[in-house]
C-alpha cells in the first residue's frame, strides 16, 4: 500500500524486529545520541559529523526528527527491545518518488557493532520501503575502508 507523501511524512511508525524497536527520533534523545555521535570512530565513515556538545546534538536531532520534504524522512532511533536507550539511528533518504528509489542510512554506537543489529534494522527498513513506500530500489552506500559495513 502506497501512502501519500503529506500523510506519510507526518510521523514514522514504530517498527519492531526480534531484538530492536525503531521509533521516530526525538530531541529528548540527545543524551543517548551524544554518547555515540561524539565518538569520531562512529562517525568516521558517515555523512554525520562528530558532535562536540549536547547542544550541538540537540540541533542535529531537531533537523533529523522532522521530514525534509520532499526527499528525506525523519530518522528512526534504534533501541534494544529490552532497553530504553537509543543505540543507533537509521533512516530512508534521497527518496525519488517518480523513480521509486531511495537510500538507507545506519549508524550505531560502537558497543553494538558486530552483533548483527545493522542487518536487523536494515531488513526492517527494506520491508517498510518496499511495502509502504512502494520502492523498487533501495541503495546503501559504504566507504571501501569501512569493511564491516559490507
Amino acid at each position: 500500500m502506497f501512502m501519500k507523501p503529506a500523510k506519510f511524512f507526518d510521523s514514522l511508525p514504530v517498527i519492531e524486529t526480534k531484538r530492536l524497536r525503531l521509533r521516530q527520533i526525538r530531541v529528548e534523545d540527545a543524551h543517548d545520541v551524544f554518547k555515540f555521535l561524539s565518538d569520531p570512530e562512529v562517525t568516521r565513515y558517515t555523512a554525520d559529523k562528530t558532535v562536540n556538545t549536547l547542544d550541538e546534538t540537540r540541533g542535529f536531532l531537531r533537523k533529523i526528527s522532522v521530514p525534509n520534504m520532499p526527499r528525506d524522512l525523519p530518522r528512526w532511533g534504534i533501541l534494544p527491545k529490552s532497553g530504553k536507550s537509543v543505540i543507533g539511528l537509521c533512516g530512508i533518504s534521497e527518496w525519488e518518488q517518480k523513480n521509486y528509489k531511495a537510500e538507507m542510512e545506519l549508524i550505531f554506537s560502537r558497543s553494538y557493532w558486530g552483533h548483527g543489529y545493522a542487518d536487523e534494522a536494515a531488513r526492517a527498513m527494506l520491508v517498510f520501503g518496499f511495502n509502504v513506500m512502494a520502492l523498487n530500489r533501495v541503495e546503501a552506500l559504504s566507504v571501501p575502508e569501512n569493511r564491516p559495513a559490507w
